[in-house]
């Protein structure tokens, strides 16, 4: 009888449109980044056998992030741009298939990134609204605002935006860092942080006075989170300590927290034993940063 149970559970699964996939080895396997082909060949066969919108769009947005990962280790142009685009039509069918399910369209943003990285100049300004609009739909729209990609996505559009602001920068950075998931460490987060600072090179006072202006507007900012946690230091305010430095944030300049979240970064890649090629990756340019900050 159990075995005739078991039988007719495999069925009622299969009619229903579920196939059986290890999401947790290809969740793994992007850590580690290894196995993305492999993995992509796995999920364009999983949709044959996945009929309801919801788990169509749980295959799509990882095909869509495997594809990013292969054409990220593409040499020519024409390669990457046709793989990085195969990306954005998977991340696409996903936000067709389930419209609030939100990392479809963090991988539509990160792939069209990339895309728009082969193009000329002229077509990467024009993808760069593109981009912030799936940021604001995930942030501000879903309302998600524990998602650690979706603020360093947005950190690093404002940051290498002409017209953007280096201040919001900065400050969604911090909440990257502040929504990294437990058990993951993310180094390339804090390398990135650090140099964000290293350029910004705010002067004690310079950040004694952000603070003080960015306290109301943060309160002020009602209708977007996107807005309000531009100003996110002014919520943290004069006597907040990150865990990577013993002092208040208003009395140490942008060079002396950049140091503090090197040495962090490095001793948490050091004393971590679930690292990804990405963090090890990251913990080589923190071993050249840190060199350059002590010289």
């Amino acid at each position: 009888m159990r075995r005739a149970g078991c039988v007719a559970m495999l069925l009622f699964f299969s009619l229903c449109g579920y196939a059986q996939v290890d999401f947790k080895k290809i969740d793994r396997d992007f850590f580690l980044g290894v196995n993305a082909q492999q993995n992509i060949t796995a999920l364009e066969e999983m949709l044959k056998g996945v009929n309801d919108s919801k788990s169509r769009a749980e295959v799509y947005w990882r095909l869509s992030r495997n594809y990013l990962i292969v054409g990220e280790g593409q040499k020519d142009k024409e390669s990457r741009r046709a793989t990085f685009a195969k990306g954005v039509d998977y991340a696409q069918a996903g936000i067709k298939a389930d419209n609030r399910n939100p990392r479809c369209y963090m991988w539509h943003c990160a792939n069209t990134g990339r895309w728009c990285q082969t193009k000329s100049l002229m077509k990467q300004a024009s993808s760069v609204p593109v981009m912030v609009k799936d940021l604001e739909i995930i942030i501000d729209s879903l309302g998600v605002i524990d998602y650690s990609e979706a603020w360093n996505a947005l950190a690093e559009l404002y940051f290498h935006h002409p017209f953007k602001s280096d201040d919001a920068a900065v400050n969604f950075m911090r909440r990257a860092i502040e929504t990294i998931p437990a058990g993951e460490t993310r180094i390339s987060c804090y390398l990135f942080f650090a140099n964000m600072l290293l350029k910004r090179d705010f002067s004690r006072a310079q950040r004694v006075k952000e603070i003080e202006q960015s306290a109301g507007k943060f309160k002020a900012a009602k209708k977007s989170s996107i807005e309000r946690y531009s100003y996110y230091c002014g919520k943290l305010g004069y006597e907040y300590k990150p865990v990577w430095s013993a002092k208040y944030i208003s009395i140490i300049s942008d060079k002396e927290e950049a140091a503090s979240v090197v040495k962090y970064a490095m001793s948490l890649y050091e004393n971590s034993s679930n690292r990804g090629k990405n963090d090890t990756d990251s913990y080589k340019e923190l071993q050249k940063l840190n060199e350059k900050i002590n010289k």
